[in-house]
């Protein structure tokens, strides 16, 4: 013990000495008022050893250290521009440089060339860097708008992709704007404010400390403004009203000021322009018929939102006919000179009326096909809120802080009516009522404390993590039900429910220099997740009509403990950007135990497990404008309480569910591979992925018939050709994805085109009635688009994305599910003479099944027409029809372990709706920017060599 404390002691007292390092701060600029970002800025000591660099960030800004007292030289340098180099000396004081100006390398361009032809993107390092002004829309447009006419950028159904992934958060000139929801972002932010946009892989916090890729990384978009509109006021307001007593109001407005900004939305409709993310919708509580699968879906497209609706802190409906009331804030600034904070809040309310069809069609034989008709009122309010707080100690130590809180209230009010066929021949049926209400709190915080040492690359951080979130349930079920046979029962009962989830972890990460092109990292881990799940089920006792007679086949009580122990320790290699490689290998001990209370004190069931887990990453930069990736990662996946809980689920009579205390954690393995490269002199662009993955111990399900000898029909007493379905472990679960996309400008039409094509395969096992099933899917896409360049006057966009897809299982017999989606889009803004201005979409949505008849053609077309108003044009008026050709509905299919299904959704149908918006707009304000100094620790572009 004494040794420990000598040894706490000396740390600290090397710490305080560490202490006297210091740092070099400055901006870049190619001209007195515009900012450089991605220039390279390196220190060198007088013997031509590399002691540190960084890249600058989106205001041109770097910092460089920790180095101690000595003379340096300074080299900048960039592409199209001459290198400087100076000498700089630093004595005990951190050094402020003077505002560095690069000079043109006018000898290197070609100016007839650049004339004709914008640079479309750029590779920097592991930035893909598009330049807003290879895109033209018009001045009234969204920042939504211009990112999808990039390449290698989609939106389908409202959700953001790039480079094949899903964009999971949007960043405005390096810092977070509205949290981890993409499309409100872009949404909120107008086209002409935006300079660069830039797709890339955000690292963890640690990551971006130390400079070691640990393989936690985010998809994210970062738009970097132009440098005259950091300092004012901008935003939109927009009314409208329609027949049937339609309407939409809201709007948006940002306040810039240098580090200050300060963004606020609002809006409310009845025309199913909903703000918030899946996540919200389904949080809580999924429905009962649906799940999960591997598959695709399609249908037609949300109301227009002409005259700036629902261009504007939206994403496109979910299905029904919903009301929906939100408002949100986004605030980042500087608090003195040692603390930045970024935070966000949402706040929405909606109520929405959903009818669905479903029809599942399992791969036995006979063909047994079960068919669903649901009518629900959903009710569902959300809070939610994030924040990230830097705050720099001293020149060697900082901390990092996340606080995170959702609040979501549900209430869902359903009315089902389902049945079972085997072989044409009805098999049962079931009609229900029911409600249900939740309520759900989940508290998360995230502390992180980092330290630099007198070494350059030497560093050590402490990650802290703990979250809370408990949850009840409250519902009521009314069910009469049909079985072969005449056999006839009903139900009447309520539950209520309660679970808790408590989590803490602690991490510890140790990077070791050695060699100024390497260093090594250790890394050690702790864990501890505790669940409880209460579930108490009663029956209505006719006698004193009360619910009073508890059920205990229906009631559960159930915990589970996972405890987790690891250390690892790798290596890293970074020379000079253009090659980066690190390989990890970590050892994991995990415990998990979980018990049965109720209805019986069952004997803890307790499992171990070790894990190897060799990880790797290599980035290769071959030119400026081309790299290679690669990367190998495992991830450790434990299962829900939910899965583990072995309590009858029976809100659906005819498909039930039971969780398995057996469960095992399942392991995955993922490898990819991604090369990029950009033309400038083409202005053209080229990307290409493929990645696969493979699982252990998978969680799929097992799937038996009422009329089945399995001890679940038994044990929970299942009717005749009802079905039961229980989590189990299966192994062959694998995939295969891939993606490619090149675009270029077509010069004499003035258009981009942008062509990608997609493959992906993945192997599902599943069980159905005690047979091994292997799901085979098959899924192929190609994408066309041509999007206008002409000006701000004209913007278009022509696509067609057709999508093959083909599903066949192991089993004899039985029939394959291939069908094809097709989509076409035209979609034309125009301002016509005088201001006038011709706002149309059309979309062909065709569902065409391969084997048998049902194919589903839609035709929605929205068509409006404004005027520009105002002084600058800033208003404009609207006339807009949503659905011209009333056909509107949403049509999806998917494929599941052991059946394929369709569903069919409500959506609003056609109306008329008036509308007036207005832009604000307020720039240079005769106020100088505030220039800070950057923290390279938050700054993603700036990473330590």
């Amino acid at each position: 013990m004494n040794r420990i404390v000598s040894f706490l002691i000396c740390s600290a007292f090397y710490f305080s000495l560490e202490a006297q390092d210091f740092y070099i701060t400055g901006t870049v600029l190619e001209d007195k008022n515009t900012a450089l970002s991605n220039c390279r800025t390196v220190l060198y000591d007088k013997k031509g050893n590399l002691v540190n660099g960084v890249y600058t960030d989106s205001l041109g800004q770097f910092r460089l250290g920790p180095v101690s007292p000595s003379a340096y030289d300074l080299i900048v340098n960039m592409i199209g521009f001459k290198e400087l180099k100076q000498e700089v000396r630093i004595s005990n004081e951190d050094i402020l440089l003077k505002p560095i100006v690069l000079e043109s390398n006018s000898l290197k361009l070609n100016e007839v060339q650049v004339k004709a032809k914008a640079p479309l993107s750029r590779e920097k390092n592991d930035t893909t860097e598009f330049n807003a002004s290879s895109a033209k829309v018009l001045k009234d447009a969204s920042s939504e708008d211009l990112v999808s006419k990039m390449p290698s950028v989609t939106i389908e159904n409202g959700q953001i992709k790039a480079q094949g992934e899903q964009v999971k958060q949007v960043l405005v000139d390096g810092k977070a704007y509205f949290g981890s929801d993409p499309t409100a972002a872009l949404r909120n932010l107008p086209a002409e404010v935006v300079d660069k946009i830039q797709v890339f892989d955000q690292l963890s916090e640690q990551s971006r400390f130390s400079g070691v890729n640990d393989g936690n990384t985010t998809k994210t978009i970062n738009i970097v403004t132009k440098s005259g509109m950091r300092q004012g006021q901008f935003g939109k307001i927009y009314a409208g009203y329609g027949f049937e007593e339609k309407y939409q109001g809201g709007g948006n407005l940002n306040y810039f000021d240098g580090d200050r900004r300060i963004s606020i939305i609002g809006m409310s409709n009845n025309i199913n322009v909903q703000n918030f993310s899946s996540e919200d919708i389904t949080g809580l509580t999924g429905n009962a018929d649906r799940g999960g699968g591997f598959g695709r879906g399609g249908g037609g497209r949300g109301p227009g939102g002409f005259g700036g609706g629902n261009q504007d802190f939206t994403v496109p409906s979910q299905g029904g006919l919903a009301l929906t009331h939100a408002v949100g804030l986004n605030y980042s600034d500087k608090w003195g000179k040692k603390t930045e904070i970024t935070g966000s809040y949402f706040f929405n309310i909606s109520d929405n009326n959903i009818q669905e069809q479903i029809t599942q069609e399992y791969f036995n034989t006979p063909i047994e096909i079960y068919k669903s008709n649901n009518q629900s009122d959903q009710k569902n309010a959300n809070h939610r809120f994030q924040a990230r707080f830097e705050i720099k100690l001293d020149t060697m130590n900082s901390l990092i802080i996340r606080p995170r809180v959702n609040l979501q209230s549900k209430t869902d009010q359903t009315n089902n009516l389902s049945n079972t066929t085997l072989a044409t021949i009805l098999s049962n049926q079931s009609q229900s009522l029911s409600k249900q209400t939740n309520n759900a709190y989940n508290l998360n915080n995230m502390l992180m404390w980092r330290h630099r040492f007198h070494k350059p690359a030497r560093s050590l951080s402490i990650e802290w993590n703990a979250g809370y979130a408990p949850k009840k349930s409250e519902s009521d079920l009314y069910s009469r039900n049909q079985f072969k046979e005449l056999l006839k029962d009903s139900l009447d009962q309520i539950a209520n429910s309660k679970t808790n989830n408590l989590n803490t972890s602690v991490q510890f990460e140790y990077t070791e220099p050695i060699s100024a092109l390497s260093q090594l990292v250790f890394t050690a881990r702790s864990s501890f997740q505790e669940e409880e799940s209460d579930k108490k089920t009663y029956d209505f006792v006719s006698i004193d009509q009360t619910y009073s007679s508890l059920n205990s086949s229906l009631s559960s009580e159930f915990s589970n403990d996972y405890f987790t122990n690891g250390i690892g320790a790798g290596y890293n290699y970074n020379k000079d950007k253009s090659l980066n490689f690190n390989a990890r290998l970590n050892f994991q001990h995990s415990l998990l135990n979980n018990q049965t209370i109720f209805p019986a004190l069952t004997s803890p069931i307790q499992r171990q497990f070790f894990n190897v887990a060799p990880s790797f990453f290599m980035l290769k930069t071959f030119t400026p404008q081309s790299n290679l990736r690669l990367g190998y990662r495992p991830n450790v996946q434990l299962p829900t309480i939910a899965q583990l809980q072995d309590v009858l689920n029976n809100s659906n009579q005819l498909l039930l569910s039971v969780g398995n205390p057996e469960l095992s954690q399942t392991v995955s393995h993922n490898l990819f591979a991604r090369y990029q490269s950009s033309n400038i002199e083409k202005a053209s662009t080229f990307f290409i992925m493929i990645g696969g993955g493979y699982t252990t111990d998978y969680i799929g399900s097992a799937s038996y018939q009422g009329t089945s000898n399995h001890p679940l029909i038994a044990k929970y007493n299942v009717a005749p050709f009802a079905r039961i379905s229980q989590y189990v472990n299966l192994d062959n679960n694998y995939s295969l994805r891939s993606f490619v996309n090149y675009a270029r400008p077509l010069i004499k039409l003035k258009t981009n085109i942008n062509l990608d094509a997609g493959y992906t395969f993945s192997n599902v096992p599943g069980i159905l009635d005690s047979i091994q099933l292997s799901t085979l899917n098959h899924t192929t896409n190609f994408g066309i688009t041509l999007s206008s360049n002409i000006s701000d006057k004209v913007d278009y966009s022509l696509s067609w994305r057709p999508t093959l897809n083909l599903s066949s299982t192991n089993l004899e017999n039985s029939e394959t599910n291939n069908f094809i989606n097709q989509s076409a889009k035209l979609k034309l803004n125009w301002i016509i003479l005088e201001g006038f201005v011709l706002r149309t979409d059309y979309t062909l949505s065709a569902f065409n099944y391969i084997q048998n008849s049902g194919d589903q053609i839609l035709h929605i077309w929205n068509l409006g027409i404004g005027k520009k108003i105002f002084k600058n044009q800033r208003g404009e008026i609207t006339f807009a029809v949503n659905d011209l050709l009333n056909q509107n509905k949403n049509i999806s299919r998917n494929v599941f372990e052991s059946y394929v299904q369709d569903v069919v959704t409500n959506s609003i149908s056609r109306f008329f709706m008036l509308s007036l918006s207005y832009n604000l707009r307020n720039f240079n304000t005769g106020k100088k920017p505030t220039i800070t100094t950057p923290n390279p620790q938050e700054r993603d572009r700036m990473r330590p060599h």
